[in-house]
């Protein structure tokens, strides 16, 4: 349902309400935190709720590449572009064999 939600942007934020009750009810957490994040920083603009979305991925999963993705898109998006590399370059240093990630 929430990635159903996702589509539709106008329901970015009941999309995150589904996201959280799926949780509750023991979908894992980096599943469900990074899908937060994309929604929070692709429809709703909210930046602080990205970051926390995929830090809290990233404290309790350190290789979530999804997670390292989302961020330093945020990252690359605010100018921070040396906390973006960074990420990126640790991601290839993970599997050098990612060509999504040498084209960001």
């Amino acid at each position: 349902l929430a990635v159903a939600l996702k589509a539709q942007s106008k329901k970015a934020q009941e999309a995150i309400q589904c996201l959280n009750k799926s949780m509750e009810l023991g979908i894992p957490l980096q599943e469900v935190s990074t899908l937060i994040g994309d929604i929070a920083q692709d429809l709703l603009n909210d930046r602080d709720l990205a970051r926390s979305s995929y830090l809290k991925v990233l404290d309790c999963s350190p290789d979530s590449t999804p997670a390292m993705v989302g961020l330093a898109r945020l990252y690359w998006s605010n100018n921070h572009m040396d906390d973006a590399v960074a990420l990126l370059r640790r991601i290839l240093e993970m599997d050098a064999n990612r060509p999504d990630i040498y084209q960001l």
